[in-house]
C-alpha cells in the first residue's frame, strides 16, 4: 500500500499505518467533536474517502454533524469525498443488526473510493449501543472489522460515551481495538489495550527493523527483498514481535511499537 502512514488529525496519536483500528472514549459532546472533526478533516486533506456513521449513541444528529465539519458545500456536492450514514443505514437491515450487510457496505465503499483514485477510506462509528444490547454481535463486528482492515487502506475509529459505559464495557471495548484514546473535559489520554512488555529491549534489532517496514506499509515479500532475507523469516520476526508486544496481528504490533516510541518512520 502506498503512503502507509496516515495523519490521524489527533496530536496525541500522530501518524498511524493503514489498517489501524482504534477507539475513542469521550465525556462531552465537545470532546467528541474535538476528536471526530479533525480526524475527518485530515482524511479529506489527504485524498481519503470519509465515512461517518451517526449511531443512536452519538451526541448529535446528521445535520449537526454536517454543520460541525464546516466544509462550505452541500452534502450532495461532497458525496464523493465524505458521506454521513444513519444508524439504520449502516447497522440494520429490516430492523435487525446484519453483520454481513455492514461488511458488504464497507467493501463497496472501499472499492468505489479506490476506483475514483482516492488513497483509501476513513471510517468512524459508534457501536456502544450494540455492545449493550447485543454483546455477541458487538464482538463479532469488531473482530470482523479488525480482520478486514488488516493490510487494506482503511483507518477505523470507533467511539464510546463515558457517561453510559460501565467499567466492564470500557475494558471490553479497549480489548477489541489496537489501542484507545480518551478525552475527558479537553484532556487527552492514550489507553493501551495490552500490557506493555516488561522489557522492551527484548525485541531484537531485526524485529524492530521489520516492524518499521511494516509501519511503512511494506508487504512481507517486499520487506524480504529489501532486507535480503526470506519471506518466512520476515513472518517469523513479525510473529515474535507481535507476541512480545501482546499484539493480535502485524498492524497492531506496528501501532503499539509506534505508540511506545520503539520505532520511528
Amino acid at each position: 500500500m502506498a503512503t502507509a502512514l496516515r495523519r490521524t488529525g489527533l496530536g496525541v496519536v500522530g501518524d498511524m499505518p493503514w489498517g489501524t483500528h482504534f477507539c475513542l472514549f469521550y465525556e462531552t459532546k465537545q470532546d467528541f467533536l474535538d476528536t471526530i472533526v479533525p480526524y475527518f478533516k485530515a482524511g479529506l486533506a489527504d485524498n481519503e474517502y470519509c465515512l461517518w456513521i451517526l449511531s443512536k449513541s452519538d451526541p448529535l444528529t446528521r445535520e449537526g454533524a454536517w454543520r460541525a465539519l464546516r466544509l462550505g458545500v452541500s452534502q450532495r456536492a461532497a458525496a464523493e469525498r465524505i458521506e454521513l450514514l444513519s444508524h439504520e443505514e449502516w447497522f440494520l437491515r429490516d430492523g435487525d443488526f446484519d453483520l454481513r450487510n455492514v461488511m458488504s457496505i464497507v467493501q463497496d465503499k472501499l472499492s468505489r473510493a479506490l476506483a475514483r483514485g482516492q488513497a483509501g477510506i476513513r471510517v468512524n462509528g459508534g457501536p456502544a449501543w450494540l455492545q449493550k444490547e447485543k454483546g455477541k454481535d458487538f464482538h463479532a463486528l469488531e473482530h470482523a472489522f479488525d480482520v478486514f482492515v488488516a493490510d487494506r487502506p482503511i483507518l477505523t475509529l470507533c467511539n464510546f460515551p463515558l457517561a453510559t459505559s460501565a467499567a466492564a464495557d470500557i475494558l471490553a471495548a479497549a480489548r477489541t481495538h489496537h489501542f484507545s484514546v480518551a478525552r475527558h473535559k479537553g484532556v487527552w489520554q492514550i489507553i493501551h489495550a495490552t500490557e506493555p512488555p516488561t522489557d522492551t529491549r527484548s525485541l531484537t534489532p531485526r524485529e524492530l527493523e521489520v516492524l518499521t517496514w511494516v509501519a511503512r506499509g511494506r508487504s512481507a515479500s517486499a520487506i524480504a527483498k529489501t532486507l535480503h532475507i526470506t519471506k518466512r523469516t520476515v513472518d517469523e520476526h513479525v510473529s515474535n514481535a507481535a507476541r512480545k508486544l501482546g499484539a493480535g496481528n502485524r498492524t497492531q504490533a506496528a501501532v503499539l511499537a509506534l505508540l511506545r516510541h520503539m520505532i520511528e518512520v
